[in-house]
């Protein structure tokens, strides 16, 4: 069986920026244990698929490890593609998720993603995390993803990890990170950006229950896969 495969850099306006993901459309659904070995073949941090269903996007997300229920990068991989590749009409995409549907906008080469708000809480340092930093953390919070606070953007730089367990660029952390931030600095309109060294730009905004995610994307490959 031959598929379409994109790639596509999320968050950032140039190619090699930002966090990438791949995009694998489909007719219909192949076994998950297949789903998980294109991932895993495909070796980034996301692997999106989806099937268009009309009105609708059925969006799954993948690592190589375990499918996700939430993936902000990917989705904006997706939206990318579907827009720009496949010449979706309108300005409006649909996916229907694990997290329920999502609706994106488009305007402009801007993607916003419309995601449920996840306000995090206090939580323990886990040892696993604590050995993967060389700086410990001011605060330590958690929803679905830790959220660690530092005392300054000096730490948070020199940070050293085991990047065993980080991601590029984490667009669904956002859900917790938006209404966090939003609370400490009285602010609904915040710009996140990554000091990783591929960088990545986010234009966020509290929308109480739900957040707002917007950022750009550029298509890095277009090719197939083949499956047996």
């Amino acid at each position: 069986m031959k598929l379409p495969l994109y790639q596509v850099d999320a968050f950032t306006d140039k190619i090699f920026g930002g966090n990438p993901a791949c995009v694998v459309p489909l007719k219909e659904w192949l076994p998950d244990p297949i789903l998980l070995k294109i991932a895993q073949e495909n070796a980034v941090a996301e692997t999106a698929f989806f099937i268009d269903q009309g009105d609708k996007v059925h969006l799954r997300w993948f690592t190589p490890e375990v499918e996700m229920d939430l993936c902000g990068h990917a989705s904006l991989a997706a939206s990318h593609a579907i827009k720009q590749i496949l010449k979706h009409q309108g300005n409006k995409i649909i996916f229907e998720t694990l997290s329920g549907d999502l609706e994106v906008f488009v305007n402009d080469g801007l993607y916003t993603l419309n995601f449920p708000s996840r306000m995090p809480l206090a939580q323990k340092l886990p040892e696993l995390l604590a050995n993967s930093l060389n700086i410990i953390p001011k605060k330590v919070l958690k929803a679905r993803d830790f959220v660690l606070v530092f005392n300054s953007e000096d730490d948070v730089k020199n940070i050293e990890i085991n990047r065993l367990y980080f991601d590029q660029l984490a667009g669904s952390a956002h859900c917790s990170l938006i209404p966090y931030w939003s609370n400490r600095l009285g602010k609904k309109d915040l710009i996140a950006k990554q000091i990783s060294e591929r960088g990545g730009t986010l234009i966020c905004k509290d929308a109480g229950e739900r957040v707002l995610i917007s950022g750009k994307a550029r298509t890095f490959s277009i090719g197939e896969l083949w499956t047996e």
